[in-house]
């Protein structure tokens, strides 16, 4: 996959590859690389008849037509064509321009990593496998569209994604903590009164992706109103911030 993109020069490849998908923070340009990255590994893993975890061999191929909104290509074009921007981009400031671009590659690169515009995805005799292969990597919950398109600076809120969200009964809440050492930690559920409901984590946490489950009740056991929910605290010095729908 290194030498089949000019955007990435990784001394090791595996090393690298897992960088581009595990960046922090997660700027636009690193979330942009990032959907590059993964339909660039999924063609090349079909290319090369890797075989997936689960059920049977399943390639993106170049030619695939790609149709969504205004964009109309194939796969090897777009990959093409993104692979020349994504260079060119890396040289510019990164204005407003340049952060509209960086969106619709994501846009893109999301769709097709998540097989949307792309035609049939699986033939119709698919194996309790291969189904199970598919559903889990097109509807991903660690990876929702919007939160692919938010920019992630040194600067902004750390994010904190709830899923289902809008949820009824109870969603859970990821966040990641970055660097290499021990963080003190602190996330509360606030209402748009800037009142704390509930507090969901506090005290020290290693590095890695962490989930909480919110199952809609305050501090004091009620259930709280239907409503939009803060999601506010902190990993070490950084803020942490995210927004919660929940509907009884």
């Amino acid at each position: 996959m290194d030498g089949a993109a000019g955007t990435f020069s990784w001394s090791d490849a595996r090393d690298g590859f897992c960088a581009a998908l595990r960046a922090r923070p997660m700027t636009l340009r690193a979330s942009a690389k990032r959907q590059f990255a993964t339909v660039c590994a999924n063609v090349c893993a079909g290319d090369l008849g890797l075989p997936p975890v689960r059920g049977r061999v399943i390639k993106l191929d170049r030619s695939t037509r790609f149709v969504w909104r205004e964009v109309s290509t194939t796969v090897g074009d777009w990959l093409s064509a993104t692979d020349v921007r994504l260079a060119q981009l890396e040289l510019l400031p990164l204005g407003r321009d340049a952060r509209d671009e960086y969106r619709r590659i994501i846009r893109v690169g999301w769709h097709i990593n998540h097989g949307h515009g792309i035609g049939p995805v699986c033939g119709r005799h698919m194996t309790d496998d291969d189904r199970a292969v598919m559903d889990g990597f097109a509807d991903d919950p660690e990876e929702p569209l919007a939160a692919s398109l938010m920019d992630e600076t040194e600067n902004a809120p750390a994010r904190a994604i709830g899923t289902p969200n809008p949820f009824s009964v109870t969603t859970t809440v990821s966040y990641f903590v970055g660097g290499a050492a021990v963080e003190d930690v602190a996330v509360a559920v606030y209402d748009v009164a800037g009142r704390k409901v509930r507090e969901l984590a506090r005290g020290p946490q290693a590095p890695g992706t962490h989930v909480l489950r919110w199952d809609g009740l305050g501090d004091d056991g009620s259930q709280v109103r239907s409503g939009v929910y803060f999601l506010r605290g902190r990993i070490g010095a950084r803020p942490l911030a995210g927004q919660l729908t929940f509907l009884k």
